[in-house]
This record gives C-alpha cells, structure tokens and sequence, in this order.
C-alpha cells in the first residue's frame, strides 16, 4: 500500500528530504528550520524534542531556553542564527539510537533474503544452461533495497541548506558526525576551532553540547557558553588560531627548528 503523504512531509520533500522511505516516516514531525534574513551563522542540532514538534519551532522549551542563555551571554541574538536540526522529525521517545539499531537489524534481514534470492537465481540459471533454455541474468533478479537511515534522508536537504553558510555550531553527537565527519566525537571536539573545506569555500564549524544533555547534566552549561563565546571569537577571526601544520617524517633540520620555536613540548 502507497504512503499517505501529509502537507508537511511534502513540504520536506520539496526540500529534499526522503520522507517516503525514511524510518521516521510516521513519526511526529516536520519541524522546519527557523531563517532569519542576514544571518551568517547555521546552529544544528540532531533532532527535534516534543516542545518542538508542539510549536513547529526547533529550539525551545527548556533546553531551548538554556542554549538562547548561553546565545546571548556570547552577545548574539535570536535573529543573528538561523536554526535547524540534522532529522526535521522527532524520532520515537527521543531515542535515535533505537531507530538506528531497528534499521541496523531489519537491513540484516533484507540483507540475507537477497543473498538467499540471488543463490536460487544462480540455481536457476545453472539449470536453464543445462537443459539449452537462455538463463535469467543475475541484473534482473528482484532484490529489496536496503532501509536508508534517517539520516541519509534528511541529508539532502540538510546539506542543501548549509550551502549559504561558513560559519556552523554543530551541537549534539549526531549533527557533528554528520557535519564534521563520521569519525568525530563529540567530547573530543567540543570547543575546539574546526576549519574544513567544501567545494571551493572554506568553512568554521565550533561543535559544542546539545542543550538536552546539559539539561540532564547542569555541570556542563559553563562550557556550552564558554564554547559559545569562543565560537563567536574564531567566526570573527578573534582567537589567533590557525589550522595546524602536518609534518610527516620532518627532517632533522625540520625538527630542530620545531623545537627551538616550541621549547615546551609534551608527547602522548
């Protein structure tokens, strides 16, 4: 049976958005990103929370209203951001991780029925050979795709989206895998100046905590400021950071040269 699209999932689809073959196709949601007019920087979160989905507005409600605290503390307002989430739509209890584990699960299954379509195929086509019939091509074997995460199908529009900014605050484990990198870890990169290269424009990214977790864990709203006011500092060239030079297998020259510029050292 075909899904029954709703005005808003078109309104994401028109965005880009896979919402006809994503896992989150029944859940609550869309939240649409909130623009402002002039706003140089873009702030992702993961997803949206059930106050969100409420007022179809990302970031309020109490976690909301800690990170506008911390927005403001590092002298930016409201207007000054344009708001958006990696996933447009709430996953089920807020629990990404379940969603992701379910589709991991169900994509083994789908997984193992084609291997068990393509090895009847090639039995098949065996027989077919020896009885002189033409044998059915392994091209033309039905095969069930794989579930796309809910990632992969809000990615479209999400990075559609990000085109017009360089300057990005990425908050939350999910939004900075996805916008800095699949390798990144949130506590690894949190706070730190990040510089990277797309297409032909280069662009800053200061990830910091989703304000969720800091509502579970208050000892950590410090840093999201902290984290806050030293993006505001690396976006307006205030921090006297540069992206680090790698040098492989330096020279003996090279090396000594390093160390009289840098006398203390520390090696892990």
């Amino acid at each position: 049976m075909a899904k029954q699209l709703t005005d808003l999932k078109r309104d994401a689809i028109a965005l880009g958005c896979r919402c006809d073959v994503c896992p989150l196709y029944e859940a609550e949601g869309p939240v649409f990103p909130e623009q402002h007019p002039g706003a140089e920087i873009v702030l992702v979160g993961d997803a949206p929370a059930i106050q969100e989905v409420r007022e179809r507005r990302p970031f309020v409600g109490p976690a909301g209203n800690l990170l506008m605290k911390a927005v403001k503390a590092a002298g930016l307002r409201r207007n000054d951001i344009h708001w958006t989430n990696l996933l447009l739509c709430r996953p089920p209890e807020n629990d990404l991780s379940r969603v992701l584990e379910v589709t991991k699960r169900k994509n083994r299954q789908i997984e193992k029925a084609n291997k068990e379509r393509l090895k009847d195929a090639k039995e098949a086509a065996h027989q077919a050979i020896r009885a002189g019939s033409k044998p059915v091509g392994l091209d033309d074997v039905p095969l069930v795709p794989l579930i796309p995460t809910p990632m992969q199908c809000c990615a479209p529009r999400l990075d559609k989206e990000m085109e017009q900014f360089s300057q990005v605050i990425p908050v939350g484990s999910y939004a900075i895998k996805q916008v800095v990198g699949k390798g990144a870890k949130i506590f690894e990169l949190r706070g730190s100046p990040v510089t990277v290269e797309r297409g032909d424009r280069e662009v800053k990214m200061l990830p910091t905590l989703h304000p969720s977790f800091v509502m579970r864990n208050l000892r950590w709203d410090h840093v999201v400021r902290s984290d806050l006011r030293r993006a505001v500092r690396f976006f307006n060239d205030k921090m006297n950071w540069y992206p680090p030079q790698i040098h492989f297998n330096p020279t003996a020259e090279e090396l000594l040269a390093f160390i009289t510029r840098n006398p203390v050292l520390s090696c892990d």
